[in-house]
């Protein structure tokens, strides 16, 4: 399986490995391709789970389409796009996304988007409990925390 290397910042794509924009693009690039997919992820990955700014409104359009029960192929959608993310979107969808098992790609795809996702909650509590001074409201952030952990080294384990 190869990978795919690209996601969205204010303007452009971020490659940076273990981006959640740039998983969430991985999940839009092979929906596109795999629009038999649809019912699966948007149970586990709803629109409202994606990245607000560019890839949330590719995510809406593409959702929208394949929930009307039309295809969508990304390349067409990309030609109006700003010509520097489209090139860069053809780049990333070219190099990265041949995936010889889909059903296994977007389960590890939306596997990773989850644990991001958790990471980022566990950061936020940590953030949260340095300016706690309530016991109980401290003691509660730390049962949460512990609950995210758990979460996280689960969803570790299934990979």
């Amino acid at each position: 399986k190869k990978e795919l290397t690209g996601s969205i910042k204010p303007g452009s794509f971020d490659r940076k490995k273990g981006t959640r924009s740039r998983y969430e693009m991985m999940l839009i690039a092979l929906l596109s391709r795999e629009n038999h997919l649809f019912q699966t992820v948007i149970k586990r990955y709803p629109v409202t789970c994606f990245s607000e700014g560019s890839i949330r409104e590719i995510a809406n359009i593409l959702y929208r389409k394949l929930s009307e029960g039309n295809d969508f192929l990304l390349e067409e959608f990309i030609t109006k796009l700003n010509s520097g993310i489209a090139s860069e979107i053809v780049h990333m969808v070219r190099t990265s996304c041949n995936f010889d098992k889909p059903e296994k790609a977007m389960d590890d795809i939306i596997t990773k988007l989850e644990v991001i996702k958790l990471e980022e909650e566990k950061k936020d509590i940590l953030m949260h409990l340095k300016n706690i001074t309530d016991m109980d409201e401290k003691k509660q952030l730390e049962i949460k925390l512990q609950s995210v952990i758990e979460k996280i080294r689960i969803s570790n384990e299934k990979r």
